[in-house]
């Protein structure tokens, strides 16, 4: 029996490993992978490496920096906030 559930949820977390931090994921595989247990330290981590070495990568990180850097006296929330 497949669990639609937990598939989605793998087939998505891999989109988004892929469109936004540009990793491979496969947790479609590996259903326990680390990306999965810690999101929100992966996603502050990329950011702010992102920032420090000024790495290009044409993705969803890069898309935030720049928002980010434009947005530098708005007083903006913390995206896990949402």
């Amino acid at each position: 029996m497949i669990d639609a559930k937990e598939l989605c949820a793998n087939l998505t977390t891999d989109m988004i490993g892929t469109t936004a931090f540009g990793l491979n994921i496969d947790s479609l595989n590996n259903p326990e992978c680390e990306f999965r247990k810690n999101r929100k330290m992966i996603f502050d981590d990329t950011i702010k490496h992102r920032m420090k070495s000024g790495e290009k990568r044409n993705d969803l990180i890069d898309i935030l920096i720049e928002l980010k850097k434009q947005c530098v006296d708005e007083d903006l929330r913390d995206f896990s906030e949402y």
